[in-house]
């Protein structure tokens, strides 16, 4: 693979990103004045994973779950039961929970508790998992360890190796363990397609 394919393939979900959040400018006070009545039949949104997910240090209003919630309601008409879990920091697998610390503050990061351990607390949540109809994850940039990214005496080969392993062989575990846990969230993305062409 070119170095330029590479650079194509990594500019198109950086280009659908923005062209979400632009389309989402306009929903964030709109959702948060007026939310849709509560229903009998509300959509429920768990949200797992690091800084992205969380998102540090914005305000709820700009965060990325929070545009994911406003989008939902106004599309479908529904109310969007949001169950945070994410926070800064959190790595996929912690190594250890022995001597690892850990903060009641989500801006503060911290690996544990992992994604992994994030999804433990959703099923504890959600005795019926089946009402789980949306689930937003990311990770594996704290598995990797921004430091490593950012030090240019980090050797390549090493450094790849190790992307491979945290946001290839781990990351497809959880995103295997997630849509095993939640099945139902699995079906909303076919509809979610077709609302989005709205």
């Amino acid at each position: 693979m070119t170095r330029t394919t590479r650079n194509r393939q990594l500019l198109l979900p950086a280009l659908l990103c923005a062209v979400f959040f632009c389309s989402a400018e306009r929903l964030a006070a709109q959702c948060a004045n007026t939310p849709p009545p509560a229903s009998n039949d509300p959509l429920n949104m768990l949200v797992v994973g690091d800084s992205i997910m969380w998102g540090q240090g914005l305000k709820q209003e700009r965060k990325f779950w929070w545009r994911i919630k406003c989008w939902l309601q106004e599309k479908t008409g529904r109310e969007v039961k949001e169950r945070i879990e994410a926070h800064s920091g959190a790595s996929i697998e912690a190594a250890t929970s022995d001597g690892m610390l850990s903060s009641g503050n989500r801006e503060v990061p911290s690996f544990t508790p992992s994604v992994n351990q994030q999804v433990d607390e959703a099923r504890l949540h959600y005795p019926d998992r089946g009402v789980v109809d949306l689930v937003l994850v990311n990770g594996c940039i704290n598995d990797v360890e921004v430091r490593h990214l950012l030090n240019a005496a980090t050797k390549l080969e090493p450094l790849e190796n190790s992307i491979k392993e945290a946001c290839g062989g781990r990351m497809q575990k959880l995103l295997r363990r997630i849509a095993g846990e939640f099945p139902n969230a699995k079906s909303l993305a076919r509809r979610l397609e077709l609302v989005s062409r709205l």
